[in-house]
């Protein structure tokens, strides 16, 4: 049992990262390059957007971009303070409230990520992704297994059909045994 919540644990980690942003920006490098060459298209667009804030720092559409960029690259203190940013520009943009507590998450501060992910579902309490890194650091982070499939079981109301559904009416139904 304990393997498995393990097992399950480093799988649903993998979630969090990344996992929030919608999908309708432009994947960041086009499948037909050669190998390495896609760091060279990445580097270029943050240095694009890096300048395109020194003569414009409230463009929300950079800040949101490059923060996105900063997080792919592990960059997190970074990441977040641009998020920031545009949280203050944006304070109900619950997308990047998400990606902010999955840096700080990623920083070792699941206490923030918690604070980011609450007040992304009190704006809007369908936010799935709010619900599954809610449960994800409650889970692996707080041990706080009851809250954390609390919001499991309210991410699945939202996205019955989502690809990660059977994985986490699997880990609710260890932890439920776990308990």
């Amino acid at each position: 049992m304990r393997r498995t919540l393990v097992v399950a644990a480093m799988v649903l980690a993998v979630f969090t990262a990344g996992c929030q942003r919608e999908e309708s920006s432009p994947p960041l490098v086009p499948k037909n390059l050669p190998p390495g060459g896609g760091s060279i298209v990445f580097n270029d667009e943050i240095n694009t957007l890096e300048k395109v804030l020194e003569k414009n720092p409230k463009d929300l559409s950079a800040l949101i971009r490059l923060g996105n960029l900063y997080m792919d690259s592990k960059r997190f203190k970074e990441a977040a303070e641009l998020y920031g940013r545009s949280l203050e520009i944006d304070p109900k943009n619950t997308d990047v409230r998400v990606d902010m507590g999955t840096c700080y998450r990623s920083m070792g501060s699941p206490d923030i990520a918690l604070q980011n992910y609450a007040k992304a579902i009190e704006i809007n309490p369908n936010h799935a992704n709010a619900h599954l890194n809610s449960g994800v650091v409650l889970f692996d982070d707080m041990k706080n297994y009851p809250a954390a499939i609390k919001e499991f079981e309210r991410f699945l109301e939202i996205e019955p059909d989502s690809p990660r559904a059977a994985q986490i009416r699997s880990l609710i139904a260890d932890l439920k045994k776990y308990k």
